[in-house]
């Protein structure tokens, strides 16, 4: 049984806002990627849940979060018809002056946030993400991202396809920040989560 997560869309986009808030410069939708993935994988080896519960495909380009990747996409098309686009577009605008548009906070909406949808722990991971691999290029969080053992395994197995689903299950695999027990603590859980269902209400 392979583990999933509910992807959150308010607290993807929060964690966006924290990225954008941390002061870098060259925010593309390639770096936003990558950056979510090293803080995803982080709070997902120290507490057994990701931050935004997206899932991740082992890509040419490195690990990209599924949701979050056609979510992005979508409001740099301005395709307002998509899920989560008309929040981007309250806190977000795009400086198209470059090849690659990268992302910027509306400064004259400083109360249009969604910060509080993160968790203390969150907000913890992404600020040292930020800390410690902010200033990397794209090129440089790719290189650092194709050596990960979780995107080893899953490209290994794409066979002819272009793309390959990552296991949250292999995020723990030679991880210096792991924590005892995590792993088999989040595999109980996403058990239990299929066998009892959140209701469904209305």
């Amino acid at each position: 049984m392979a583990v999933a997560f509910k992807f959150e869309q308010a607290k993807a986009i929060a964690a966006i806002e924290v990225l954008v808030d941390g002061g870098i410069l060259d925010l593309t939708r390639g770096k936003i990627a990558k950056l979510l993935f090293f803080a995803d994988k982080r709070h997902l080896v120290q507490y057994g849940r990701p931050i935004t519960g997206d899932w991740y495909a082992a890509l040419p380009h490195g690990p990209l979060p599924s949701n979050i990747g056609n979510m992005i996409e979508a409001f740099e098309n301005q395709n307002i018809s998509m899920a989560g686009v008309a929040n981007m577009q309250a806190l977000f605008c795009l400086d198209r002056v470059y090849q690659y548009p990268r992302l910027r906070k509306i400064t004259s909406l400083p109360k249009a946030t969604l910060k509080e949808e993160l968790s203390d722990s969150d907000v913890e991971v992404l600020s040292q993400c930020i800390q410690d691999l902010g200033y990397l290029s794209f090129s440089e969080l790719r290189a650092i991202s194709h050596d990960q053992p979780a995107y080893k395994i899953a490209w290994e197995q794409k066979g002819i396809k272009n793309q390959e689903p990552m296991a949250f299950e292999d995020f723990f695999e030679d991880d210096p920040d792991s924590l005892a027990g995590v792993k088999e603590e989040m595999i109980e859980n996403c058990k239990m989560r299929q066998t009892f269902p959140e209701p469904v209400f209305g």
